[in-house]
């Protein structure tokens, strides 16, 4: 019952998807089923196919190695604030797991290495293209999700690459192809100026602590925000028995299309909060409300399809940093770059449900 839901929640987000489309009469039904298939297809052998399986379990176990490793170097600066041994005892399970200094420094050693593997040109022939560079970025992102979801590496790594099938097929229903070609090419082809494995350790670590500065600012001031939003929504009268908050408001709007992916209704309200979170604010904070759930709030299949809706980058923090980027690269497009970005969140948040669903339907 619980597949035929989530069969039935993949039309309807490409209804979805259809009713928001720039041009509806030029969307072919034929690539659009094409694209369908290729997903299905897809997840299926990423899913269900042994050999496959194991390999991405391989992965699951570098990611965790390299979690480890960052976890020895943040143990030694930062002590037991860095996830070394306790020179106390724990009361309250969970309360030694510090964000800041035990999972985000990952962001460091990931820099080093990615600078480190474009230097010895690994990384160039991987990151050709738009979807290889989306890939890459959740493959390091798995990296940084690992010590707050421990085995789950494997399913972010994998949502990198049905990422893109989804993203094609949602793509070409909301901005079917065209004479009218907006975009004018790449906007920029960097290169990683290094003399030297040691210089690019170096920059590496200095790019990594820009962006881990970056990080815990944003989601310091994100969190503060939210904070603020409660404690205004908090002066209106309860309902239900609990006062409003933003994560309440946001579990009812986005509670439908968790169930359309196929949760249970009791479980759709919670699901759709961590959504909400994942929009609003950033993917990692709604990640680490998926980690603080009691056992019991999602079954395991509810776990599974969440992992894969709440994969990517399409929340109002993100859009912010790609604008902010791509219009320093391209200042002559920033009308262009400005007018596609609330359209990139539906869309993003439309690929990463339709994953999901896909995934309700083979599990």
């Amino acid at each position: 019952m619980l597949r035929l839901q989530s069969a039935l929640g993949i039309f309807a987000l490409l209804l979805i998807a259809f009713a928001l489309a720039e041009n509806r009469r030029a969307v072919s039904l034929r690539q659009a089923a094409i694209g369908l298939v290729a997903t299905f297809v897809t997840a299926a052998v990423l899913l269900k196919v042994p050999v496959v399986a194991r390999a991405f379990g391989a992965i699951n176990d570098a990611v965790g190695a390299i979690s480890a490793a960052s976890r020895a170097g943040s143990s030694f600066v930062f002590g037991y604030v860095g996830g070394g041994p306790l020179p106390f005892d724990l009361k309250v399970p969970g309360a030694d797991f510090i964000l800041a200094f035990q999972a985000l420094p990952i962001v460091l050693v990931m820099s080093v290495l990615t600078t480190l593997l474009f230097y010895w040109r690994v990384l160039p022939p991987v990151v050709r293209g738009m979807a290889g560079i989306a890939g890459t970025v959740l493959v390091l992102y798995a990296t940084l999700l690992a010590p707050l979801i421990p085995d789950a590496a494997a399913h972010f790594v994998i949502a990198s690459v049905l990422g893109a099938p989804a993203a094609i097929l949602v793509s070409l229903i909301m901005v079917p192809e065209t004479s009218d070609k907006r975009t004018g090419g790449a906007l920029e082809d960097p290169e990683m100026d290094v003399s030297g494995p040691m210089d690019a350790i170096v920059k590496g670590t200095s790019a990594g602590i820009e962006l881990l500065i970056n990080i815990v600012a944003m989601l310091l001031v994100l969190v503060a925000l939210v904070y603020l939003v409660n404690a205004v929504l908090g002066l209106l009268p309860n309902i239900g028995g609990a006062a409003i908050s933003l994560q309440r408001l946001l579990g009812l709007v986005m509670a439908p299309v968790c169930w359309l992916m196929g949760l249970p209704w009791d479980q759709a309200v919670t699901a759709g909060s961590l959504m909400g979170t994942k929009t609003v604010l950033n993917e990692l904070i709604a990640y680490v409300d998926f980690s603080k759930l009691p056992p019991d709030t999602l079954d395991p299949r509810s776990r599974l399809i969440m992992l894969y809706a709440m994969c990517g980058f399409a929340n109002f923090a993100s859009l912010g940093i790609m604008i902010g980027g791509l219009g320093v690269m391209a200042p002559e497009r920033r009308e262009e770059i400005n007018a596609l970005g609330l359209k990139s969140i539906v869309s993003g948040t439309l690929t990463t449900c339709l994953m999901g669903a896909v995934v309700g339907v083979l599990s």
